[in-house]
């Protein structure tokens, strides 16, 4: 027995002295353990609390009348009236005070374990009770609806400061995709499932997807990329340039998460990086995008005069920061004292290409109509629905300004401002947490 417990804490504390961890076994591909990372990023705090939020509004549809089979989840998320009212009131734009949240944070940490471990797909989808409820859906209905609806929080998030990527990724994976049949719907989610990939630092699985896109893409000529093209890139056009231009984005991206892979891609970047220009040149398109890829060939090709020329067009941007701004001019200044090799290795390198290629699509992103997008798609509850995540972003900023330490050092004179016996409960709260 003693040699058992002898060798258990040997082995405790040689995992302990090597930081022990999935993430650094050395038997993984590096896809591998980008999934590892991927799962282990999906059970933040910020996430968990996102998810009680959702549960608990779902839940609080269900009765006797209404998903009867339902009513044990109910019972576990806790008190669900409370948090009925308290949501209501916030839909309404009424102020909730510090202890309605101290409350609220005080029976989100008695379930959190259950939220963690519980997929949230049990619960039907925002669409179904935003609409009749009597009709009876298929389902293959059911899961387009739960696949849209995260889809739409995905997006919601991105466009959001305050959520964050954190919780767009999280939603971008409860989407189905591998099992969605091929389609344009496919692509999209998709691609912005490796726009987030490439932005969390997850280049392989951003790779594996853009790929994917791209075979699917030229196996498919035949098929209308218009509307797609559309709400990627918001614009009108005819079902020939639609097809040119999504296909030249898989590859100005995939070019670029190459980059950033490192050397052992860098080949098949510049490859789809010539492939992205082939397309915009052929099409006559000059954007940021373009000239931010013509920069950086002219530079790996040593060719500083037309360098300069991409680089003096792309300044005009009213897209770019001042500091970005000022990376240009600096780049320019190298280049005119030959040194070409100080802009691509310290100014201008694939880090500043990323950037600006991930800013341009984020920007395209922000501007389409995503409510738009959703009514066409049979939803027409959309705008309570946008009201909805409105208002448990709000939740979430609160709960993090009364329930941390920081938060609550912040708000002390505002909850002081209630009476003590409010002071005294919030840090007898987060004490206990």
């Amino acid at each position: 027995m003693k040699t058992f417990v002898y060798q258990t804490i040997i082995l405790v504390t040689l995992c302990f002295l090597s930081s022990c961890s999935f993430l650094e076994d050395d038997s993984l591909t590096p896809i591998e353990k980008e999934r590892l990372e991927l799962e282990e990023s999906i059970h933040s705090y910020k996430v968990l609390l996102w998810k009680y939020f959702k549960m608990s509004y779902k839940a609080s549809y269900v009765s006797e009348e209404t998903y009867p089979e339902l009513l044990p989840i109910k019972e576990k998320l806790g008190n669900i009236q409370q948090f009925s009212q308290l949501y209501d009131k916030k839909l309404k734009n009424d102020e909730l005070t510090a202890l309605d949240y101290i409350d609220l944070y005080k029976d989100f940490m008695q379930i959190k374990d259950f939220i963690k471990e519980t997929d949230e797909d049990v619960l039907p989808s925002i669409f179904e009770f935003d609409t009749d409820r009597k009709k009876q859906y298929s389902a293959e209905e059911i899961r387009q609806q739960k696949s849209l609806e995260h889809l739409l929080f995905s997006i919601a998030s991105i466009l959001s400061k305050d959520l964050g990527r954190e919780i767009a990724i999280y939603e971008i994976m409860k989407i189905d995709i591998e099992n969605t049949p091929e389609s344009e719907a496919k692509c999209l989610f998709r691609y912005i499932r490796a726009i987030l990939y490439v932005e969390k630092g997850l280049t392989y699985l951003a790779e594996e997807d853009l790929t994917q896109n791209i075979q699917y893409i030229e196996k498919s000529g035949n098929i209308d990329f218009s509307e797609y093209y559309q709400y990627l890139h918001g614009k009108n056009t005819s079902k020939r340039q639609a097809y040119d231009v999504s296909l030249a984005i898989h590859y100005l991206l995939r070019g670029v998460d190459r980059l950033l892979i490192g050397d052992e891609k860098e080949q098949g970047a510049l490859e789809d990086f010539q492939a992205f220009l082939n397309i915009m040149n052929h099409l006559g398109i000059q954007t940021e995008l373009t000239l931010a890829v013509e920069t950086y060939i002219h530079l790996k090709n040593e060719d500083a005069e037309k360098a300069i020329a991409s680089l003096q067009l792309l300044k005009q941007s009213t897209m770019l920061s001042e500091k970005e701004k000022k990376t240009i001019d600096e780049s320019i200044g190298y280049l005119q004292n030959r040194e070409s090799g100080k802009v691509l290795n310290s100014v201008y390198d694939k880090y500043f290409l990323s950037k600006i290629v991930t800013k341009y699509t984020w920007n395209t992103v922000k501007e389409l109509n995503w409510k738009h997008f959703m009514k066409k798609q049979g939803f027409e509850n959309v705008d309570a629905t946008f009201d909805k995540i409105e208002a448990t972003k709000e939740f979430i900023e609160n709960l993090e300004k009364y329930t941390t330490e920081d938060g609550l050092k912040a708000a002390e004179e505002q909850l002081k401002e209630g009476g003590e016996e409010l002071w005294d409960k919030a840090k007898k709260y987060w004490n206990e947490n």
